[in-house]
């Protein structure tokens, strides 16, 4: 079976992960598991009949458990057990969902480092080296300032250069405002079908002598984001250290105790990433009737409040499914699609779900014509989607068949290819935003979303269009568009008229500097286009229109820039234009966000998003009308 869809409706809680401090001369470990919960159970209920628990467990020292199995569970309803074989029951692990860990690596470099630096550099290749394949690092050095000199990548060769080249600093050490810059460079965030988990690892030979920043700013700035300090020699102030590195604090004589030490630090950010689990299963329950949930260990030494996960849900609308594996499922249809049309040139997703299962599935993908229907990987875990490409013409049709080998399951479905309803040369991502989807319909740019609620479309169909209120905003870790000739067209309905809003853009929006492109509200409810070609204040190409939008209607957007000329399109009419004389283009520092927010002011979006497409080319007037109509 299926654990989670990618249109699950796991609305996770951004809740941060609990370790406790830990030193090299810490106490025995205390028998015991903790389960750390992610998102309420009465919100992970699945149409037809899925229940859907997201959870961490820890020992009792806070360190990653990864080595349970389902058979290590007991889930009761009701007071009663549920049956594992009955229920389906499956226990995912970390890999069923695309995960990243984001990790800063700290190193003082200052003047009191000395002769030291060549194996303390040693000792950063050798965690480098060892990184996981999900693992991107960041390399900070720190003596009178936190200097960044590589942002987060996971390519080894350049981090590794990276490491080589770092140079004794200053005589004087600001730890403490290093550590509050280091910690500045990630968000841990908990989505249905993205986490990200970040971790500081500092090393330093001494204390914070500079003054100008507090431990209680430092503190502060790290709040429940994981830390791991490590000190060298007897200048460290080890009580201040052991604050800062609430994941762990390690005390070393010497130099060449490091590399062992990053290593064991590696270990455990690797064990701590794994211990996440999903539970899934179908229950048997129905009818509109609320249920108590208890999951917890067997045979757990630990019996406090930590020791299970407890919550309710209500069964309204569950049914009973055949077993059998299936394509591209709703609530509406559970048993999926037998065929669908495409367009030439379109790309969509196919998604299989495995109901009844034995065993963990194992997909894997077919075409009966690759000169037809071209699939290609989205390398998301689990493997449970798959892109097709229409490559033939229109009239030709091909048949893809998904196998779940773990079930021994088959599911074939005819792909015809129809008739265009629309341009699509050139587009690079395509939101529909149908059932609350942030996947991309067209490329490879899937979204995240951050508070965002489905709603209905400019047509009143349900689910089909985004909300979104103060602090809500969608957003790609990568840009669709980047420098160039472009088109970015969406339909929009605002609710507040007050204020500057972002609509759509990956540009900066500084006071300073501005790349990208940003489409934006203004507090007079015009709209403000602009694509950024400079480094300095004003340098930009800007264009704003006079028409208002405050009729509380739903409207359709476009921005065309060609490399010289920018256009600004409202349902299908010019509204302003400019053309570029000073300047060049520059590529965007950010992915794309929908909704906000940009500094230096608030500029979060209170309204509607629907239908936003990206081309990388200057579509012109009349597909711009194909487009609207």
């Amino acid at each position: 079976m299926r654990f989670l869809k990618a249109s699950a409706v796991l609305f996770l809680l951004g809740f941060l992960f609990v370790s406790c401090a830990k030193d090299n001369n810490s106490t025995p470990n205390q028998p015991g598991y903790k389960l750390i919960e992610y998102g309420e159970i009465s919100e992970n209920t699945q149409k037809p009949s899925f229940i859907n628990i997201m959870f961490q467990v820890t020992d009792m020292q806070g360190n990653g458990v990864s080595s349970l199995s389902t058979e290590d569970f007991e889930v009761l309803e009701n007071g009663d057990p549920v049956s594992p074989t009955e229920s389906a029951m499956q226990i995912r692990k970390q890999g069923s969902i695309p995960y990243t860990l984001k990790t800063v690596l700290l190193i003082d470099n200052s003047f009191s480092v000395g002769d030291k630096l060549p194996e303390i550099k040693n000792a950063a290749k050798s965690l480098v080296l060892n990184k996981l394949d999900n693992q991107e690092i960041a390399v900070f050095v720190f003596s009178e300032n936190p200097v960044l000199l590589q942002d987060f990548t996971d390519n080894t060769p350049d981090l590794v250069q990276t490491i080589e080249d770092i140079e004794l600093g200053n005589p004087t050490t600001n730890l403490y405002g290093s550590i509050a810059e280091a910690v500045s460079m990630w968000e841990d965030y908990y989505q249905n079908d993205d986490i990200q988990q970040g971790f500081l690892v500092t090393f330093t030979d001494g204390s914070d002598t500079q003054g100008s920043s507090t431990l209680q700013e430092a503190l502060q700035a790290r709040g429940q984001k994981n830390a791991y300090m490590v000190g060298l020699g007897d200048e460290i102030e080890p009580d201040v250290l052991k604050q800062l590195g609430n994941a762990g604090f390690y005390s070393i004589d010497n130099v060449s105790e490091l590399a062992e030490k990053f290593e064991e630090i590696q270990n455990d950010m690797a064990e701590f990433a794994n211990s996440f689990y999903w539970m899934n299963y179908m229950t048997p329950k129905r009818g509109d009737n609320d249920h108590t949930l208890k999951l917890y260990i067997e045979n757990n030494a630990n019996t406090g409040e930590d020791s299970y996960i407890e919550g309710t849900f209500n069964s309204k609308g569950f049914t009973s499914v055949n077993q059998g594996l299936y394509v591209n499922t709703t609530e509406t249809n559970p048993y999926g699609i037998d065929q669908i049309d495409m367009a030439a040139g379109d790309t969509t997703t196919l998604d299989a779900i495995t109901y009844l299962g034995s065993n963990a599935p194992e997909y894997s993908w077919q075409t009966s014509d690759n000169t037809v229907i071209k699939l290609t990987e989205t390398y998301d875990p689990g493997n449970y989607n798959i892109k097709a490409f229409a490559a033939g013409q229109q009239g030709q049709s091909a048949e893809v068949t998904v196998n779940d080998y773990a079930n021994g399951m088959e599911k074939t479905i005819t792909i015809n290819i129809v008739e265009s309803s629309g341009t699509t040369e050139g587009l690079v991502a395509h939101y529909n935003f149908t059932e609350g989807s942030m996947e991309d319909a067209w490329g490879s740019f899937d979204a995240n979303n951050y508070g965002a609620t489905p709603t209905e479309d400019i047509n009143g169909n349900a689910e089909e269009a985004m909300y979104f209120e103060p602090n809500a905003y969608i957003s790609t870790s990568q840009s669709p568009v980047s420098t160039g000739p472009k088109t970015i067209t969406f339909r929009m309905k605002s609710e507040e008229h007050d204020r500057r809003q972002i609509l759509v853009a990956n540009s900066l929006d500084s006071e300073s500097s501005d790349d990208g492109f940003l489409i934006a509200k203004k507090a007079d409810n015009t709209l403000e286009f602009f694509i950024g070609n400079g480094q300095e204040e004003g340098h930009y190409l800007s264009a704003s229109t006079s028409f208002t939008l405050g009729d509380n209607n739903w409207h359709t957007v476009t921005m065309v820039y060609d490399g010289n000329k920018l256009k600004g399109y409202i349902d299908n009419t010019l509204r302003t234009s400019a053309s570029s004389v000073t300047g060049s283009e520059t590529a965007p520092t950010l992915g794309m966000q929908m909704g906000g927010p940009f500094q230096p002011v608030n500029t979060f979006f209170k309204g509607k998003l629907d239908e936003v497409k990206l081309f990388e080319r200057a579509l012109s007037e009349q597909e711009i009308t194909e487009l609207y109509e």
